[in-house]
């Protein structure tokens, strides 16, 4: 017995030595292994250029101040095989950052980086843990506005970002870092800018438009858009709604009135009114529109409606005589153009006609002409004309 005792623990003695002698790269679960990923913003010059991008008034919030929350998507053969969550430093922002992540599963992936889809002012079909479903599955869609129940709210500030040949080997650690996730911004913005600095006879009396007050809580710019959400990849649905068209529309309540430029813009030398307008509003909206006025494609354009309170005594549209009462009054008109992701389409509106109590349904057309103010290229505005009403 105490020879078999002596030759037991020389073996576990052996067992021992062999097992201190072997390599573990990694020592993480089996069929798993180490990924490195780094990020970055596609913010330069290029990216926004756009030929309806006049204003030298932009915002200049941060991109890295933007970001909330990330999630990495890992895909294989169109499908989500992995959600990775990102815990950044929300005080530096994601800027020069490396994140590594422990027991990914082996796989030969392309990344897909989305940023701020779970915010609260976004409604996504997926969430951070969302895996076995196909990536073109995955949509962010405008949450309704709890101020009007037929709209929705404006957008959020989605980034997208996507990286082919992320592979991770089991047993490995994989360091992607020298090839940074490069983050774009998803959304667009839309500057209207009113000139409300008319007068007119009707058969009612006289009206003047210098008496709208777009100061008012309850005057609101609704903005009929082109598609009804983005896609994984930062592309805007193509798809437009049934009726009412009313149903498918931005809204947003309170103008801007006043010709300072906010906190957050810039330049601080440059000016967000011209002498003849009286209000602005900026609203996030999806890329969408159109240029064109014939075909398939005019449906896809834009329409806005402005809501303005009038006076008692003002004599609206179709009228005989004035106001016995302040009421909401509205214009609406076609926007013949189109806007790409992160950039500005100024659309610059003048109310030549009187407004009309009867909130008009926001279709795909209208009766508003547009003129296209002259200068270079770069600077070119789009002026609406306000010829009808309702």
């Amino acid at each position: 017995m105490k020879k078999i005792s002596v030759i037991l623990s020389a073996a576990v003695v052996l067992l021992g030595a062999v097992s201190c002698n072997k390599e573990k790269p990694y020592d993480g679960e089996p069929g798993t292994g180490k990924l490195t990923i780094s990020y970055g913003f596609n913010d330069d010059a290029k990216s926004r250029a756009s030929a309806y991008d006049p204003s030298t008034i932009k915002p200049t919030t941060s991109w890295q101040q933007n970001i909330k929350t990330l999630t990495l998507f890992l895909v294989e053969s169109g499908t989500i095989k992995v959600a990775l969550p990102i815990a950044f430093n929300k005080v530096t922002g994601i800027a020069a950052q490396n994140f590594t992540f422990s027991n990914v599963p082996a796989g030969n992936y392309t990344g897909h980086l989305i940023a701020n889809y779970d915010q609260g002012d976004i409604e996504a079909n997926f969430t951070s843990a969302t895996t076995g479903s196909a990536l073109t599955g995955l949509t962010m869609d405008m949450p309704k506005n709890l101020l009007s129940s037929t709209a929705t709210a404006e957008a959020a500030e989605i980034f997208v970002a996507q990286l082919a040949g992320v592979n991770v080997v089991a047993n490995q650690s994989e360091d992607y870092s020298n090839t940074p996730f490069q983050l774009t911004r998803a959304v667009s913005m839309m500057r209207v800018r009113v000139n409300k600095n008319f007068t007119g006879n009707t058969p009612g009396g006289a009206f003047n438009n210098n008496d709208i007050d777009l100061g008012d809580d309850a005057a609101a710019l609704h903005i009929r858009k082109a598609g009804t959400g983005l896609r994984y990849s930062g592309t805007a649905w193509t798809t437009f709604p049934a009726a009412p068209a009313n149903a498918d529309v931005v809204y947003v309540a309170g103008w801007n009135t006043n010709g300072t430029i906010p906190a957050g813009y810039g330049p601080s030398d440059g000016k967000i009114l011209e002498a003849t307008q009286q209000a602005w509003k900026d609203v996030r909206i999806f890329p969408g529109g159109s240029s064109s006025s014939t075909g398939t494609t005019a449906a896809q354009r834009f329409n806005i409606m402005i809501a303005g309170m009038a006076p008692t005594g003002y004599v609206p549209l179709g009228a005989t005589t004035g106001l016995t009462a302040e009421a909401l009054v509205y214009w609406q008109g076609t926007v013949t153009g189109a806007i790409t992701a992160n950039n500005i389409l100024e659309v610059n509106v003048e109310l030549k006609t009187q407004g009309s109590t009867t909130p008009p349904v926001v279709t795909e057309t209208g009766d508003l002409a547009w003129n296209l103010s002259t200068g270079p290229p770069s600077h070119r505005r789009k002026t609406l004309s306000c010829n009808f009403c309702g």
